[in-house]
């Protein structure tokens, strides 16, 4: 059912292939699965976010088969290599196709760990709630549950336009068509917190598969149908109870909290105690690392919807709370707008990022 091409490398047996999930609907989902040469008896499956394909796992999948693991990486539908049908894509259904393919087509036996990294981790979720016996642990990162308060909390935030924008597919396609390697880039630019990290080669990679015919309409449809998966998953929490698996959820310095008040937290370990600032929604303390030169320490008092701080009011001692986001209240670093590709300005002797 599987047309594989295979790779050996010296401690390590790796393929790739385009595996029938549904010859009916004609979806076929593109895969690379790797393992130590020796076997493996443990499996982790590792789903992409968006916009991205199966590609963003490259550097993660040797270190992963070096520590012992059978890693299967596929493109969910609708991306990269797979097949980019008209439906079916919430996210029970996508779980179905990565099942099928671990188990069915590539003939794994045993639970499996789960792995989803952005709009993956809801896509993991649904697998862990669908296929409880066959996941041992769960690991999401960086996105809103659908089913969860949070994600009825963030997906109303403003710099979560693009969860309404892309539920409207005929107008996000229309407006991105011939523009595609502009706007996934600026996601990138955007969210993440080392922007160099992602280089123009892999931005290459990514662009070449969101112009492919279908792709753009299929992330649309990913995203519209996150609704329609917080009914599914609640209705199967309701019925069956929480996870019981392990689960962890990691999140990036820049995202969501930190990088909103940008500029108060370090990436080296706390020298002294902690800062408190506000969250980026309700202006409650949240306590992250040790401040930067020149960000205020702030409480409730003080912070505006956004999370950030407000200006003085005249009359305000001097010195009080001030706006962490203006150039003029701290020496915190730049960053230029539009932000520019991979990279961003530095004010010298500065050590924010």
């Amino acid at each position: 059912m599987s047309s594989d091409t295979p790779h050996s490398q010296a401690s390590t047996d790796s393929r790739r292939g385009r595996a029938w999930i549904d010859p009916a609907a004609g979806v076929r989902i593109g895969y690379t699965v790797a393992a130590p040469s020796t076997g493996a008896s443990k499996t982790v499956l590792l789903i992409h976010g968006a916009p991205q394909t199966g590609y963003a796992w490259r550097h993660v999948m040797p270190l992963l088969v070096e520590a012992g693991y059978r890693v299967v990486v596929p493109d969910y539908r609708g991306a990269g290599a797979s097949s980019k049908p008209r439906d079916g894509y919430d996210k029970w259904t996508m779980a179905a196709d990565l099942h099928q393919l671990v188990h069915r087509e590539l003939g794994i036996q045993g639970p499996i760990s789960v792995v989803g990294h952005d709009l993956a981790s809801m896509l993991g979720f649904a697998y862990a709630l669908r296929y409880r016996d066959d996941v041992v642990s769960l690991t999401t990162m960086e996105a809103p549950l659908p089913g969860t308060n949070y994600y009825e909390q963030r997906k109303v935030a403003k710099t979560a336009w693009h969860f309404d924008f892309h539920s409207n597919p005929d107008i996000a396609v229309y407006l991105t068509h011939g523009r595609e390697r502009w706007y996934i880039t600026r996601f990138f630019d955007d969210l993440t917190y080392q922007p160099d990290a992602i280089t123009i080669a892999d931005i290459d990679v990514y662009a070449r598969a969101f112009e492919a015919p279908g792709a753009m309409r299929a992330l649309c449809e990913i995203y519209r149908e996150l609704d329609h998966d917080a009914e599914i998953h609640r209705a199967n929490i309701a019925a069956h109870g929480k996870l019981t698996v392990p689960v962890l959820a990691p999140a990036a310095p820049g995202r969501p909290s930190v990088r909103t008040i940008r500029g108060c937290a370090r990436r080296s370990p706390p020298t002294s105690p902690d800062t408190w600032c506000p969250t980026p929604t309700t202006g409650s303390p949240r306590r992250i690392p040790t401040a930067s030169p020149g960000c205020s320490s702030t409480s409730t008092e003080g912070a505006d919807a956004r999370g950030t701080t407000r200006r003085p009011r005249s009359g305000s001692a001097a010195g009080e709370s001030r706006d962490p986001y203006s150039p003029s209240s701290s020496p915190r670093c730049a960053r230029s707008w539009p932000w520019r590709p991979h990279g961003y300005r530095r004010r010298p002797g500065c050590r924010c990022h």
